[in-house]
């Protein structure tokens, strides 16, 4: 049996000096001769360029997309492919894996933004994630678009977006996503708002705090009024010049709308309100009397 097996391998066994390179395909089976490979990159290339001719003769929809494809490597365009289904499932795990294993590109960056306008909301919503991911700051104004989606699930994605990407000049975009039906979307829009420095945002988490019932969107809000108060008051002291302009206040002033959002704050203190608020309450106004006497 020894014998048998040690004729096996000498059989088997390459020559000395052979250096015989096996590239593997995606079928499994090792291609030795580059005319081979070179083949079966031009049946690739074939194929895609007939579901691409199919999808644009039964959707010209999808025609930018398509087009944008075709100007990836190759490599790239094995998973992008996979957009053109109409499965969305499938879509999402192209997205996904185009983002996770590429480079972030000119061409990626405006397949996803035309992601932003696909039937399925799962697409839309991964198309935005996948776009923060990349940290695709051009892409702001398209993703604000999408604040007004039908699904709560893409207009969270997008509020959150919005903060996560630093989008200055969406505050107002933002700040009217505090009225959603969707106690998550208010929430998201909140923290976005937070993350923005939106000082200019104050009235209306005021507001909305006056009238939520929601505790962990109270929650958000009174922390969001504590800390944004904080930030005008610290920034007013130091003579920021941002807000004296957009704002149009003075340290004095400043002073005056902290003590008011601090006796603001200590109304959610009382039994009227879920403990939870109580603690945040209590915590969100010692920061804020804090920020008062520490620079007094």
């Amino acid at each position: 049996m020894r014998r048998f097996f040690s004729l096996l391998f000498r059989k088997n066994q390459k020559p000395a000096g052979s250096h015989e390179k096996i590239i593997p395909t995606a079928f499994g089976q090792p291609l030795t001769d580059k005319s081979q490979l070179a083949a079966r990159s031009h049946a690739f290339k074939e194929g895609l360029k007939r579901k691409i001719a199919d999808v644009l003769a039964r959707d010209k929809e999808h025609e930018q997309l398509a087009r944008r494809i075709e100007q990836l490597p190759e490599e790239q365009q094995k998973i992008a492919i996979n957009l053109l289904d109409t499965d969305k499932s499938t879509q999402r795990i192209a997205v996904y894996n185009l983002k996770e294993r590429f480079p972030k590109s000119r061409i990626l960056v405006e397949i996803f933004e035309l992601l932003l306008e696909e039937k399925y909301a799962e697409t839309r919503d991964v198309a935005i994630h996948a776009l923060t991911d990349i940290k695709a700051t051009e892409s702001v104004r398209l993703i604000e678009r999408r604040l007004v989606d039908i699904r709560p699930e893409v207009r969270r994605a997008a509020v959150e977006a919005l903060g996560a990407l630093g989008a200055k000049g969406s505050e107002i975009a933002l700040a009217e996503r505090l009225e959603d039906v969707d106690s998550f979307v208010q929430e998201y829009a909140i923290r976005a708002l937070v993350k923005l420095e939106a000082i200019h945002a104050l009235p209306d988490l005021v507001k909305l705090c006056k009238k939520e019932r929601t505790t962990f969107v109270l929650q958000a809000g009174i922390e969001a009024v504590a800390h944004l108060e904080a930030l005008k008051l610290h920034r007013s002291r130091k003579g920021n010049p941002d807000i004296i302009k957009v704002v149009g206040i003075s340290e004095n002033f400043a002073i005056e709308q902290a003590q008011k959002a601090a006796e603001f704050l200590e109304q959610f203190e009382t039994p009227n309100y879920m403990t939870d608020v109580n603690k945040t309450a209590k915590q969100a106004r010692i920061k804020l009397l804090y920020e008062l006497q520490h620079e007094s």
